[in-house]
């Protein structure tokens, strides 16, 4: 209801709410004389006209005032009650509005808070996640200048090996020169031999056919002798006996000497054939063991060459083995490593998601606030009356975090609820 002045009883006039006075007029009353000119303030300025020079109004009946002032104050009356009731209306909308708002307001700070714990919760294991990737690029790092190390060293043993391996080969190709070198000296030797058991073979014939020529100069001249002594036998009578028996021990001499020479041609013969089959078996058994010795210490150094060749092999192919095994590794490092690359490529993709969420965020709490700053302001203030009616709302002081929220979506808007 309006309030009344002390003077009068008439109705004091309400601030418009601007802030700006009221004009004087009254509602429901003329504004203007019986000749149809203004009468109050400086409404004549609008007119061009001198006031000196106007007639002078008629006297007002008090009468028709005070029934048209009556009409006029229960017309305004009437207007303000209407006007009362539905400042209530609206100022119970407002307030309903308002205290909406204010839910929507606490729902939105819970659900910020709880957004914010939530992405601190999310940075803080981020964090220990970048770090544990960190150390675990730090370790796989010092795994692969290890493994390099290690690779760099395998390649000198490689190195060496081979090196190792080319000098086995040329020890195998001096021990087959060496091989060709002995088996030139045992067949010159072999030559030698056969050349002098020929020659001793020869020798020994010829030794032969020399005894058997001095046997037959011998039975010749035990023929010529006899001969001699026959010649002789009848010149030496005395001696005939003698003559006869040296004779007849000559001719037994000159049989034995034939049956040695017989037996001698029989032996040389003989001897001859057992010489030519010993010297073949003597040829036979030593280029059998020669070419046995030769085949056994061939197959020695072919089974010693086999064998160091093998053990060179297995050697190879365990270090092969090895250096395949750390290839393998370090290719599963590597893969380790860019897995490891394209996690943190992926954390911060999701990081600057996350900063672009919480930037979104701030930025939309910004415009919640700019709203609920521009819906408060455009409500009035309520008078003392009205504010007894209005039930008084408690302030919450909601703790503001230091730390920035991360992402994980924007805040729930007004129309989200």
């Amino acid at each position: 209801m309006a309030t009344t002045s002390s003077d009068g009883g008439k109705p004091k006039p309400r601030r418009s709410r601007s802030g700006a006075k009221p004009s004087g007029r009254i509602i429901g009353l003329p504004s203007t004389t019986s000749n149809g000119l203004f009468s109050v303030g400086d409404e004549n300025a609008y007119t061009g006209v001198d006031p000196s020079a106007l007639p002078r109004p008629k006297p007002i009946d008090k009468g028709f005032i005070a029934s048209t002032e009556a009409a006029a104050l229960e017309a305004l009356n009437e207007d303000l009650q209407r006007r009362l009731a539905v400042t209530e209306l609206k100022k119970e909308d407002a307030f309903a509005a308002l205290a909406q708002a204010e839910t929507q307001t606490m729902n939105i700070e819970r659900e910020t808070l709880r957004m914010a714990t939530a992405a601190q919760a999310r940075d803080q294991a981020l964090r220990k996640d970048m770090e544990a990737m960190r150390l675990e690029l730090e370790r796989c790092r010092d795994d692969l200048v290890a493994c390099q190390a290690h690779v760099l060293r395998e390649k000198e043993e490689v190195k060496r090996a081979v090196a190792h391996a080319r000098r086995a080969g040329a020890a195998a190709d001096e021990a087959r020169r060496t091989l060709e070198v002995e088996r030139q000296c045992y067949t010159d030797q072999h030559r030698a031999t056969t050349s002098r058991v020929n020659k001793e073979t020869e020798e020994a014939l010829a030794a032969a056919q020399r005894d058997l020529l001095d046997a037959k100069r011998q039975i010749d001249d035990l023929e010529e002798d006899v001969e001699t002594e026959r010649a002789w036998r009848e010149k030496a009578q005395k001696e005939r006996l003698n003559a006869e028996t040296r004779c007849h021990a000559f001719e037994q001499e000159a049989g034995a000497a034939a049956a040695a020479a017989d037996r001698n041609e029989s032996a040389r013969h003989k001897a001859q054939e057992n010489m030519e089959a010993l010297r073949q078996q003597h040829e036979e058994e030593t280029s059998n063991q020669r070419e046995a010795e030769r085949k056994a210490s061939a197959r020695r150094r072919q089974r010693d060459l086999q064998a160091v060749n093998h053990r060179q092999h297995e050697a190879e192919k365990a270090k092969l083995f090895k250096a395949e095994n750390q290839v393998a590794e370090l290719r599963q490092i590597i893969e380790e490593l860019e897995q490891g690359s394209k996690l943190t490529l992926s954390l911060k993709k999701e990081l600057k998601r996350e900063r672009a969420g919480r930037l979104q965020l701030g930025i939309k709490c910004s415009k919640l606030e700019a709203e609920l700053a521009a819906f408060s302001s455009s409500n009035a203030a309520p008078s003392l009356m009205d504010q007894q009616h209005i039930p008084r709302l408690t302030p919450r002081h909601t703790p503001r975090t230091t730390t920035p929220p991360i992402g994980g979506g924007g805040p729930l808007s007004v129309r989200d609820h």
